[in-house]
Order: C-alpha cells, then structure tokens, then sequence
C-alpha cells in the first residue's frame, strides 16, 4: 500500500507476522506493518493514493487499514496507530471525496481529517496536534470515541484544529475525557 520514499538513520518495519527487518529506501509498506524508527531515524512513506506519511525520531507507526479504490470510494479506508513518537500526515486520494474514511489513533485519542496536513505527539501521558493545512477533529479515545471507528469522533468532546485558528495546538492528557485546544 506504500512505498520508503525517504530513508535518514536507521529504522526497522516489523511485519503483521512478527518478522523484523531494516527498512530501505524503496521498501513496500503493507498493511499490518509498523515502522519503528531510531534515535537517528527518519522515514517517509508515499501510499498508493499519494498521501505521506513522515515518521519522525524514536517513533512507531502501524498501517492498521489502507484501502483505495478511485472508482469505489465508499470502500476506502486509512487506518493508522501512532503507538509513541511524532508523525506528520498529508491526506491523499483515498479521503478527497469522504473524510470520514480516515482516522489516526494514539494510545489516549483519535484525529480524524477535513483534508489536511497535520503533526501529532503522542506518548502514554498525552497527545499534542497541529495543523499545517485544512483541519482536523481530536477526541479521547473512551465510550464517545472507540478506537475502532473510522473518521472523526463526534459529539461535544471532540474539538475541531483548523490551520486558519493560527498557531494552536489540540491536546488530550490521560486523564482527559475531552480535547482542548
């Protein structure tokens, strides 16, 4: 479903198998696999539907779902799961016609998109997001928010970040039942 545009440092993809390998410029990204990165670690993976992913430093990405069919886009669905670490998404073809076919989770919230080009921190105490085009929708992951739902969660918990409100950023802490910017 994608491609190792962008190889700096070191960095391993461990497939859904369990099976480990250093990742190389070139290399295909399926689903099911997480790209881990090192302290010196940077990668760039360019999908089937030309979005980008950058996985930063110390960080992993899973690709938990990635479907694209331009003739079909009811089908299409992007799934990803920052575990820890610093990631920077730019939306492709697969969420142009239905937004909601897109959602980032980390271990304490969800980020669903407007069409956008975003940054997200995450660890086991909190997740910070800013947005450099269009907008997204932050919520906390919890019963108004399942991890396993597609696109943005809804209801009064969830906040919306365009990139037109400036230099702000959403937040959710642990211990937060609702986003804040």
């Amino acid at each position: 479903v994608g491609q190792v545009s962008l190889l700096i440092g070191a960095a391993d993809v461990v497939h859904a198998d369990g099976a480990r390998e250093p990742l190389r410029r070139g290399a295909a990204i399926l689903v099911g696999d997480r790209v881990e990165t090192s302290a010196n670690g940077h990668v760039h993976v360019r999908f089937i539907d030309n979005a980008a992913v950058s996985v930063r430093p110390e960080s992993v990405l899973e690709v938990q779902a990635y479907r694209f069919d331009a003739k079909n886009p009811a089908v299409n669905e992007v799934r990803f799961n920052v575990e820890h670490g610093t990631a920077r998404s730019i939306s492709g073809a697969a969420t142009e016609v239905d937004k909601t076919r897109f959602r980032l989770n980390t271990p304490i919230a969800a980020i669903g998109v407007r069409g956008t080009d975003f940054i997200v921190q995450a660890d086991a105490v909190g997740m910070r997001a800013t947005v450099s085009d269009g907008a997204i929708v932050v919520g906390a992951l919890g019963a108004n928010c399942a991890a396993a739902a597609l696109g943005p969660c809804g209801g009064a918990d969830a906040r919306l970040l365009t990139a037109d409100m400036g230099r702000l950023m959403a937040e959710v802490r642990q211990s937060d039942r609702v986003a804040r910017v």
